[in-house]
């Protein structure tokens, strides 16, 4: 467990280290650019994530449980997954631009997602390189990677409005940094090593069998995430979306810490889950029960910093994002346990069973959004967002419980429920002068609530960090 951790560490700081440099990106943005130019350019930089995922045909994940279990062949895998993956980056970007033609965006739209779909075969690169590098166990690459491609990036963009460039120029250095971190991310997967890639028809083949339940659920997710801001444009406009997406930015940045861990993780689950000793029981119960703790901490500091953060981030005219932040923030821990449970049944070989439940989650989904939006405005879609991550989540420790193995997290989720709602309750009759200390104390109080009732996880935490390595605690949970 301790090796995990450490991996899931490092993925994580690689991950963080895109929104981090972005928020630094945004800022400026927001000062430098309109309103709706601002929202076109969020808008832009979440779609480019769905139309990444029909490049990469999904296959991510499944390149990262080939390589864990068969390392001897990892070549002949990249191989494969670079001939599958390439040609799949240009029909994402056709498909890209003809999407907002279609959709009846306005022609600046539509110019800038010809721009920004010139970087998918660079995303591929990268996407075949961090599968690899998750599957090995190496994450100070990644580290590597995403300093280089993010620091360029927003130096170069910080650079470019500071000289009166405009948004067009943020979008080609987007695609030169993705391209040229693409190019490195391969370099280094090779590492003076022959055979980086091999051609073989057989892995191809697989791969392409892999597309309609690995392809299709990631593309599922990944729109599932971005259609709130689709969803948002399309009903109330361009400006709309800048403020929205200004929120959930900041929410986004909280997911790469249960995403990072849950990565890290899912080769381990891949290797044990058919074994007969139980570590696979064991590590999610554990890591379930971690994650529903820890996120709801972060949950409640969002809260209580809500309403300070958003407009100290991005200035005076985004301070009905704060109110959405508010809300927003409870998809945290929500979000974790899906996407380990999500990860789970994977590693099971039930990527239709959860292809099915991502599909049916997706098409609630989009429809509470979209009675959110007409009903409430953008208060509305974050509610309609946090119920329908609330159900899903419900549904997916409903189906791991009954049908693989029970999950005993009882207790942690009947601590976490009453622990969000008499921290909103405390939030809500903080005088303004305390408003500062709202989320510390919120956090803080949180913490020393579950060690008292619930100390084993954070326990065990604790001393893995401490010790950097050690006997796995998972049966602690």
């Amino acid at each position: 467990m301790a090796k995990l951790l450490k991996t899931g560490a490092g993925l994580f700081l690689a991950r963080v280290l895109q929104p981090l440099f972005s928020f630094v990106l945004f800022w400026y943005c927001a000062r430098r650019l309109s309103l709706e130019d601002f929202g076109l350019y969020i808008l832009l930089m979440s779609l480019i994530l769905v139309f990444q995922a029909v490049a990469t045909l999904g296959l991510g994940p499944m390149l990262t449980r080939e390589i864990s279990v068969d390392k001897e062949h990892g070549p002949q895998w990249i191989g494969a997954s670079l001939a599958v993956m390439l040609p799949g980056s240009l029909l994402a970007w056709a498909l890209f631009v003809a999407f907002t033609v279609a959709a009846g965006y306005s022609p600046g739209m539509v110019q800038g997602a010809a721009i920004v779909g010139a970087g998918l075969p660079g995303a591929v690169l990268g996407q075949v390189a961090e599968s690899a590098f998750i599957a090995q166990g190496r994450s100070k690459p990644m580290v590597a990677l995403s300093a280089l491609e993010n620091g360029l990036r927003v130096g170069a963009s910080v650079a470019a409005l500071t000289l009166g460039y405009g948004l067009q120029s943020l979008l080609v250095i987007h695609v030169v940094s993705r391209s040229l971190s693409g190019i490195c991310a391969l370099l280094m997967l090779r590492d003076g090593r022959p055979g980086l890639a091999v051609l073989s028809r057989e892995k191809a083949r697989a791969l392409l069998r892999g597309i309609p339940s690995f392809g299709m659920m990631v593309l599922v997710a990944t729109f599932y995430f971005r259609m709130d801001i689709i969803v948002v444009s399309l009903f109330m406009g361009e400006a709309a979306a800048g403020i929205y997406g200004a929120a959930m930015r900041l929410v986004s940045l909280t997911f790469l810490m249960p995403e990072s861990l849950v990565a890290a993780i899912y080769p381990a689950l891949s290797r044990t889950m058919h074994a007969t000793d139980g570590h696979a029981r064991e590590l999610t119960r554990f890591s379930a029960g971690l994650l529903a703790v820890v996120c709801t901490a972060v949950s409640l500091f969002l809260y209580g910093a809500s309403s300070q953060l958003v407009p100290l981030l991005f200035g005076p005219g985004f301070v009905q994002a704060g109110g959405l932040l508010a809300v927003l923030a409870f998809m945290l821990p929500l979000h974790a346990i899906n996407g380990l449970l999500g990860f789970l049944l994977q590693s099971c070989r039930k990527e239709r069973t959860a292809l099915r439940i991502v599909s049916w989650g997706t098409a609630g989904t989009l429809a509470l959004y979209i009675l959110g939006v007409r009903l409430g405005g953008l208060e509305g879609a974050a509610w309609a967002g946090l119920i329908a991550m609330g159900s899903i989540a419900l549904f997916h420790m409903w189906y791991v419980g009954t049908r693989i193995f029970p999950l005993g997290l009882a207790s942690a989720m009947a601590l976490s429920l009453p622990g969000a709602v008499s921290g909103i309750a405390v939030g809500f009759w903080l005088p303004p002068v305390a408003s500062a200390l709202a989320a510390p104390a919120l956090f803080l109080g949180w913490l020393a609530l579950v060690g008292v009732l619930r100390p084993a996880p954070l326990r065990c935490a604790l001393r893995l960090f401490a010790e950097r390595g050690g006997a796995p605690c998972a049966s602690s949970s």
